[in-house]
């Protein structure tokens, strides 16, 4: 019987044991997993396993060829002059694992899509040169030591591996006794200590073993030890299910990333993402298999079709994000775009736009002046519609206070400023509405939920405020000391969750029910003064005073690209409603709008002063332009 090793990343567990199944169906002897080796050395264990085995298999992924323990694993195997069959679970560089780039691989990249490997694994028994004719009878994975030795009295349970190709038969589950001596516990017990960092979740494991096999260990006191060490190691084991469930939406694979979210509340059932990793999987796994089909087009070079699967995905399943960031790039996606100027306003000869946004019927532009004075304006005619201000602006002895922050809710029934007086006013239908105090803290940002029930205030005091609409009252205080001078508020698609950003480079992601946060980004070097969302509200754009622009996917809390765009600081942003452009202008007096998330210019206009104020209008075919030292505002045209 040959003796393979199985070298793996443990985010490609599932298929790793699956091949392991196949082949012992055809009489192979497979090593794939180290709670097969017995307590002690496992490096030492693992050598001795590749030393001896007759063939060497490398699962090939873009998790495995990061893995420092493939590389060290083939390294070792190339040493000892083995026989290495490279598989291609994804599509991946090869810079980490050159010397097996040239082997003979074996193809099972459709595997993600329907689950049928047979072809694959035929190939791969003939390469391994095993019988054709299959094995019956269940094949058992250990969980344990295969030492042998043993008293009566102590018994560990062993679990049954499942197949995952459909085809095949499901094997039944039984339950294995294993003996062990007593000095077994103790090697399995320090083990169990030495990896804790490296795989809490295996410790944990081997703990509870322990504690099920002789509760008597430790003069008694394991079950109370092994409960303290729950405590320590639960929060680690999360954080770990977690991040693997935002890696797998990063790349599309949706389900995958429901059931470490769902592994996660099995631990912590107050988990903090897991409930909206869940929501938003159950609305994304529908359009799943057809992002599976654009990547093996894209692998094809397809690139039409290509376009037609992701603007499939983009209809059906809005809040998917943009799934071409995965993909490639090729000539025949980067399109082709110039800006032309559409309409000219003039403002008063003393009047600079400071502020500026579309209405969502993209009928009319607001605008924001100086001493607290708003004017709209008729799109696309470009005539005078409502000019106002608050009511405080007269009481206001400083006449230069600028409208620097305006903006519509979802349907445009209410309109939102922050006034003269550091407080917000709302409108409703254009009728002042309600008066939302700061109080101690000038609020310097907000935001409208998508349901037009709720509003958030920040202030330069760090304290956060829910108000609820339509009566102003305030619903939920959080007193942020960690970010002071928020310069950004935004409702995530789950309304529970509010994102932040500061002047000293923080942006935070909150969930208001429990008022806590994680730390999205970090860094006073790349301090973000000017920050925008996507419309989906997936997709985080930050500018950044030395002219960098970042792109970040909210799914799953990575930064996608830094690229440079301008020579002065970023000052305005905003994002076409497909999410697939960008605008940025800059001190350096230039607008460009990009191709995102590639970072791809598309065109550029110069402006005779540093910009202001951006923006897209909802349907995306006009872009709305300011300079704060110029009287008047520019309508562009996308052509």
């Amino acid at each position: 019987m040959p003796n393979i090793f199985i070298s793996y990343s443990s985010k490609d567990r599932d298929f790793a044991k699956h091949v392991a199944y196949e082949l012992r169906k055809h009489g192979a002897d497979i090593f794939i997993d180290y709670q097969k080796l017995e307590a002690g050395n496992f490096v030492k264990q693992i050598g001795n396993k590749i030393e001896r085995c007759d063939q060497f298999i490398v699962i090939l992924s873009p998790n495995s060829v990061e893995s420092q323990w493939v590389q060290d694993e083939v390294a070792w195997a190339l040493i000892r002059n083995k026989t290495i069959i490279p598989l291609i679970l994804e599509v991946c560089s090869m810079t980490n694992l050159f010397a097996v780039a040239s082997r003979e691989q074996v193809d099972f990249t459709s595997w993600r899509l329907n689950g049928d490997i047979n072809e694959a694994i035929e190939k791969l028994v003939r390469l391994l040169d095993l019988p054709t004719n299959i094995t019956q009878g269940d094949i058992v994975h250990i969980f344990s030591s295969d030492s042998g030795k043993g008293i009566e009295g102590y018994s560990i349970d062993i679990l049954v591996e499942t197949p995952l190709n459909k085809k095949s038969e499901p094997l039944k589950t039984v339950e294995i006794s294993k003996t062990f001596e007593g000095s077994d516990l103790f090697t399995l017990f320090t083990s169990a200590t030495e990896m804790e960092g490296e795989n809490p979740l295996q410790a944990l494991f081997i703990y509870q073993r322990i504690l099920e096999t002789d509760p008597n260990y430790m003069d008694g006191t394991i079950q109370t030890f092994v409960d303290r060490r729950k405590k320590q190691l639960i929060p680690a084991i999360v954080e770990e299910m977690m991040g693997n469930a935002y890696v797998a939406i990063a790349t599309g694979e949706w389900k995958k990333a429901k059931q470490f979210a769902q592994d996660a509340l099995q631990f912590d059932v107050d988990a903090l993402g897991a409930d909206s990793v869940i929501e938003i999987c159950d609305r994304n796994i529908p359009c799943e298999a057809v992002y599976k089909q654009a990547i093996v087009a894209a692998q094809s070079s397809r690139w039409r079709s290509v376009s037609v699967l992701l603007q499939d995905i983009r209809k059906t399943c809005p809040d998917y994000g943009d799934p071409s960031r995965l993909l490639p790039i090729n000539s025949e996606l980067i399109r082709s775009l110039d800006l032309g100027l559409h309409l000219v306003i003039p403002t008063e000869t003393n009047q600079t736009p400071f502020s500026l946004k579309f209405d969502p019927s993209g009928h009319s532009l607001a605008t924001g002046f100086r001493n607290d004075r708003i004017q709209t304006w008729a799109i696309p005619s470009g005539k005078v519609g409502s000019t106002f201000s608050t009511p405080e602006a007269e009481k206001i002895s400083n006449n230069g206070w600028n409208v620097g922050k305006i903006s519509y809710s979802y349907s445009g029934e209410y309109f939102a400023s922050i006034s003269c007086a550091r407080d917000l006013q709302v409108w409703r239908y254009w009728e002042r509405h309600c008066r939302l105090d700061g109080g101690d803290g000038a609020i310097s940002a907000f935001d409208f939920s998508r349901d037009e029930k709720r509003v958030v205030t920040g202030s330069n005091e760090g304290l956060l405020k829910i108000w609820l609409l339509p009566d102003g009252s305030p619903t939920a205080v959080i007193a942020n000391f960690e970010q002071k001078n928020i310069n950004f508020l935004s409702f995530l698609s789950n309304e529970n969750t509010v994102l932040s950003s500061a002047n000293d480079g923080k942006i935070l992601i909150w969930d208001v029910k429990s008022n806590t946060y994680i730390t999205l980004v970090d860094d006073k070097n790349d301090s973000p003064i000017v920050t925008t969302l996507s419309k989906d509200r997936n997709y985080l754009a930050t500018g950044t005073n030395d002219g960098f622009i970042h792109l970040w996917d909210l799914a799953s809390r990575r930064k996608l690209i830094k690229f440079k765009a301008h020579e002065g600081a970023v000052r305005a942003l905003s994002y076409a409603p497909d999410n697939s452009i960008l605008i940025s202008g800059g001190g350096d007096r230039n607008m460009k709008l990009w191709q995102v998330p590639e970072g791809i210019e598309l065109a550029f206009k110069e402006h005779p002063y540093p910009i202001s104020a951006l923006d897209f209008s909802h349907d995306g075919t006009l872009i709305a332009s300011a300079c704060n030292q110029e009287p008047k505002i520019n309508i562009w045209g996308i052509i």
